[in-house]
């Protein structure tokens, strides 16, 4: 089975006909920030719907996810043996209201309108084959908006969740998305946070003064540096799946935020020689400029991400 997920910055109208190749041999695909905002479509004429479906038309790809408030839109290529179902949703009326109240000194209104305005998790029940799982796209509120504290806070809510919904279906997750954070930050590897960890070896939970918390396997560590070596030969390559020049003191250049993080027994599902970022459509590095850094103006400022499982 292979999942591709791509934030495309807005641009659903723009890049119907990559989407069609990019998908030519994809089973679900994800796609974040598909469009702007209402207002925006209008004066082109369009409704989100119309971008919905211009996207499965190009595609031949059924759209089951996603509406003017979403962020997370799926397309799934029908097949026979593919069993998907939507079980539950992240968004406005699961955010607790005491979330306003962590950590945030006087912008409380984050939460209110930005938090709770889009849907931020969605959890597919998936029965392929040999696989049986939760699959869960995630777009993550972004740093631009929340300082590293606030984006752990939320991380602490979002894994409760998590962990309440596989306790309901007794089903392990695989998270993947935007998370807007790299896999070192806090609310990726704290305990309290989503806790995904590097090492395969790792424990499916960890105790914490007495009190066991699940783990995470992230991968999506080996996706730092700007090289690597194939058949023998060093080769340079993006070094993260996003670039930002801030005027920080602190600068990373480089962002590992489109991730994938599973629970232990996916593990051994997980294709990882078909783990990568997308770097070309319809020629070598379209996708990138001559520095390798992805090429906003005409696509995203973020990189697709593709992989694989093993059915």
């Amino acid at each position: 089975m292979k999942l591709l997920f791509w934030n495309i910055k807005k641009k659903g109208l723009q890049l119907t006909d990559e989407l069609k190749t990019l998908s030519k041999d994809v089973d679900i695909l994800i796609i974040s920030e598909l469009t702007g905002s209402k207002k925006s479509l209008e004066k082109l004429n369009k409704t989100i719907q119309d971008v919905i479906d211009s996207v499965s038309k190009e595609t031949g790809l059924t759209h089951i996810q996603g509406k003017e408030n979403s962020w997370i839109h799926v397309w799934i290529k029908e097949k026979k043996d593919l069993n998907i179902e939507l079980v539950e949703k992240y968004n406005n009326l699961k955010s607790p209201s005491d979330l306003t109240d962590i950590h945030v000194e006087n912008d409380s209104e984050y939460f209110a309108q930005y938090l709770n305005r889009f849907e931020r998790m969605i959890f597919l029940k998936i029965n392929y084959k040999k696989l049986d799982f939760l699959l869960v796209p995630i777009h993550f509120p972004s740093r631009i908006y929340a300082t590293v504290r606030k984006q752990k806070d939320i991380a602490v809510h979002f894994r409760k969740f998590i962990e309440k919904i596989e306790s309901k279906f007794s089903l392990p997750s695989l998270i993947v998305g935007d998370f807007n954070m790299n896999p070192f930050e806090d609310g990726m590897i704290h305990h309290e946070g989503f806790h995904a960890l590097p090492y395969q070896e790792m424990e499916e939970s960890i105790n914490f003064y007495e009190t066991p918390y699940k783990t995470f396997y992230n991968p999506s560590w080996s996706k730092f540096g700007d090289h690597e070596i194939k058949k023998g030969v060093v080769q340079r390559k993006p070094a993260g799946s996003y670039y930002y020049e801030s005027s920080r003191d602190l600068k990373y250049y480089w962002y590992v935020l489109d991730q994938v993080i599973m629970r232990k027994e996916l593990i051994d599902k997980f294709q990882f020689d078909e783990f990568k970022y997308v770097r070309s459509i319809y020629k070598n590095d379209d996708l990138l400029k001559g520095n390798l850094i992805p090429n906003e103006d005409k696509y995203s400022d973020h990189l697709p991400l593709a992989f694989k499982l093993k059915n």
